[in-house]
């Protein structure tokens, strides 16, 4: 490598430490180090529209956990602060190791997070992603296997009353023990028994991408077994969504 091949490379893999520090101050990565309450900030996990998620040590523990707090632009929407604070209320109800353990809600400089179970792996939706181009994501008793587990913590959740209501795959994580995980019950609803939950307004909903052509939307109560076959085909399937 010649003088000016390896200081154009310095220069590139500077531009490059300075552009993800700009996305991490913006997610607000600026806790990055710092104490907030007993947990030690080690590095940032990722940033969604509800949600920024922190790799943390519990000092008093001394166990690794996973903080969430809501984006800077959302920390003082009343909407945002509710739903937030129903994805707590909610998950600390249940105890199923297909849902995401929620162990405390604490607060920092005057915002809300929640300390969650750190999980290792990735979500239905990445694996998906991974995936992309090729006929099988899964083998039929792996594809099982994931459905017995999330249909396990629904059911969970429905004999306490609770509806998720935002089933998708961004919102499964498939450990690397192969355990289905849960997470965010942010729409989740209370519903008496007897009642019917109410419909989501569009209010509700957080922002998302429009559909693209590879999602396939069904109502499952019209879901025949002949329709099945063709959404999981023999030999592996794939669900493709744009969620």
């Amino acid at each position: 490598m010649t003088e000016v091949e390896r200081v154009e490379k310095n220069l590139a893999h500077k531009e490059g430490e300075s552009a993800e520090h700009k996305e991490v101050e913006a997610a607000g990565g600026d806790l990055i180090g710092k104490t907030v309450s007993h947990y030690r900030v080690l590095e940032l996990l990722g940033t969604g529209g509800m949600g920024v998620v922190y790799k943390a040590e519990d000092v008093k523990l001394s166990r690794r956990v996973a903080l969430k707090f809501l984006p800077e632009e959302m920390a003082n929407e009343p909407r945002a602060l509710e739903r937030f604070a129903r994805e707590a209320l909610t998950i600390s109800g249940l105890d199923h190791p297909n849902i995401c353990t929620i162990y405390e809600v604490e607060e920092h400089a005057g915002k809300p997070f929640i300390v969650m179970q750190l999980l290792e792996g990735q979500t239905l939706r990445e694996r998906i992603q991974s995936s992309t181009g090729q006929r099988a994501c899964f083998h039929n008793d792996e594809l099982l296997d994931i459905s017995l587990q999330i249909a396990g913590g629904l059911e969970a959740a429905h004999q306490k009353g609770i509806i998720h209501r935002d089933i998708k795959p961004a919102n499964i994580f498939l450990t690397s023990r192969g355990e289905a995980k849960i997470l965010d019950f942010g729409l989740a609803k209370l519903v008496e028994s007897g009642e019917s939950p109410e419909p989501l307004s569009s209010q509700d909903l957080p922002d998302v991408a429009a559909t693209q052509p590879s999602c396939v939307n069904f109502n499952p109560a019209r879901l025949s077994t002949t329709n099945a076959c063709e959404y999981f085909p023999k030999g592996g399937g794939c669900i493709r969504s744009g969620q």
